[in-house]
């Protein structure tokens, strides 16, 4: 998580962003247990006019089915201007079980300043989590309109992929990556045919079968190296140049003899 900086109540404090709170939220309402939305509204089309800045549908019946609404304050500024209209909040936070304010640090809320009825979680920048400062205490919520139900379906379908575009997707990662094998392999065979077409060539040439275990092969590679660089080439010339002064020295019979 990215911490910055910012002033806080007349002191530094730490701050992280909107979306780093909702990430944040993820290790306390997992998604094996939980349906985590992020930006809900209380309503569609022109009756939009509140959201909340997540909400948690608890999935299992055994262990409490329960709704939980969150409202993210990255700056103590944020919060003030909550203070000042509370009613706002309180037309989700109604539909609600639980009520949460998330702060990116302690500083944010003030102490006494938090409504009865709210819970506050804050980042804790020495555990990289978030603490719970207050829990929540449990409300009965408002019965639940088509409205609210309908934004939050909204928003679920907006963030969420369906489980047959996952499938077409996967297939069709499947099927590119075959068709790449595929032109890999051409490619790598074309190699090889060029490669077992220059050993049947040097075989031939030499009589030497380097396909097979041999030894004497680093010799081998020297001496095709010293070939190949005219170190032969040269030796031959000196012994040539030796000859020929032996033979200017002392003669033909001479350089037989020697």
């Amino acid at each position: 998580m990215r911490v910055i900086r910012v002033p806080a109540g007349g002191e530094w404090g730490t701050a992280v962003t909107e979306f780093e709170l909702f990430q944040a939220l993820r290790p306390l309402y997992p998604a094996a247990e939980y349906a985590l939305l992020p930006q809900v509204a209380n309503s569609t089309g022109a009756g939009n006019k509140r959201h909340c800045d997540a909400l948690a549908l608890s999935l299992w019946p055994s262990r409490g089915l329960h709704l939980s609404g969150f409202e993210m304050k990255s700056y103590r500024g944020d919060w003030l201007r909550e203070l000042r209209n509370p009613e706002k909040g309180e037309e989700i936070a109604a539909k609600v079980n639980y009520w949460w304010v998330v702060a990116s640090n302690l500083a944010v809320v003030g102490p006494g300043e938090l409504p009865q009825g709210w819970g506050l979680l804050a980042w804790d920048e020495k555990l990289a989590k978030l603490a719970k400062i207050k829990a929540a205490p449990f409300r009965e919520a408002d019965k639940l309109d088509l409205a609210f139900i309908a934004a939050a379906l909204r928003q679920a379908q907006g963030v969420c992929t369906p489980a047959g575009v996952i499938a077409d997707a996967r297939k069709a990662g499947y099927d590119e990556g075959v068709r790449q094998t595929k032109e890999d392999l051409k490619y790598d065979r074309h190699d090889y045919d060029v490669l077992d077409t220059a050993v049947k060539d040097f075989e031939k040439a030499s009589g030497i079968k380097i396909r097979h275990r041999w030894e004497g092969g680093k010799e081998i590679g020297k001496a095709v190296a010293e070939v190949l660089a005219g170190t032969l080439a040269n030796r031959r010339r000196a012994l040539v140049e030796i000859a020929q002064l032996i033979l200017k020295e002392f003669g033909d019979e001479d350089a037989e003899q020697a």
